[in-house]
C-alpha cells in the first residue's frame, strides 16, 4: 500500500521536475505511435540503396588493387549489393594469379593475400604483388584490409604499424602516382 510522503522545499521541485519529466516522454511516445506506418515507411530510394552512377563511373575508370582475406569479401559483396539496382555495374576483377593480372582492366582488382592471423604475412605478400613484374604501375590506388583476426592481444602493434608504414613508403616511392587508401581493421 502506498503512503503518502511529506516532502519539502527543494525536493518537492526535484519530485515535480521528474514526474514532468516522465509525462513528456509518456505522451512522446503516445503521440508518435498515433501516426500510421504506411505515411512512415517508403519505398527504397535510389540515392539510399545504392551507389550513384557518377560513383560508378568513377570507380570504373580508375585501377584500383584491393588486397584482402576474408572480410574483404564481404566488403566487395556489400558493394555488389548496393549496386544491385544500377543499370551500370562496378567493375570487378579477381586475380588468382600474378599471370591473371590485365594491367588495362579499370575498376576494382581483388586479391587473396596472407594468411588469416599472419598481418606481417600479408603485408610481406602485398609488398612483393606489387613490387615483382612492375605490378604497382598497373594501379592508381591501392589497399590492404587486415581480418579482425590478425589483430590480437598478442600482436605486436608498434612493429605492425612500422611495417605498414615502410611498405607505404617504399611503394609510394616506387611509384609516386599511387595513392592508398588505409582500411581499419574490423573490430
Amino acid at each position: 500500500m502506498l503512503r503518502p510522503v511529506d516532502i519539502r522545499g527543494s525536493d518537492k521541485i526535484l519530485v515535480i521536475r521528474d514526474c514532468l519529466k516522465c509525462c513528456i516522454v509518456v505522451l512522446f511516445i503516445f503521440f508518435s505511435g498515433c501516426d500510421t506506418m504506411e505515411s512512415k515507411v517508403t519505398p527504397k530510394k535510389s540515392f539510399e540503396s545504392s551507389i550513384k552512377t557518377e560513383c560508378i563511373r568513377t570507380i570504373n575508370s580508375h585501377r584500383i588493387l584491393f588486397a584482402h582475406m576474408s572480410v574483404g569479401d564481404d566488403i566487395l559483396n556489400g558493394l555488389v549489393l548496393a549496386n544491385s539496382e544500377s543499370k551500370e555495374p562496378i567493375a570487378i576483377h579477381h586475380i588468382e594469379a600474378v599471370s591473371q593480372l590485365d594491367t588495362q582492366n579499370a575498376g576494382i582488382s581483388h586479391i587473396k593475400i596472407g594468411a588469416n592471423t599472419q598481418p606481417f604475412q600479408k603485408l610481406s605478400n602485398f609488398r612483393q604483388f606489387l613490387l615483382s613484374n612492375n605490378n604497382g604501375q598497373s594501379f592508381d590506388y591501392v589497399g590492404i584490409k587486415f581480418c579482425y583476426v590478425d589483430i590480437t592481444n598478442k600482436t605486436d602493434i608498434h612493429a605492425l604499424l612500422n611495417e605498414y608504414n615502410a611498405l607505404v613508403k617504399d611503394v609510394i616511392m616506387r611509384y609516386p602516382h599511387i595513392k592508398f587508401v588505409h582500411f581499419t581493421v574490423p573490430l
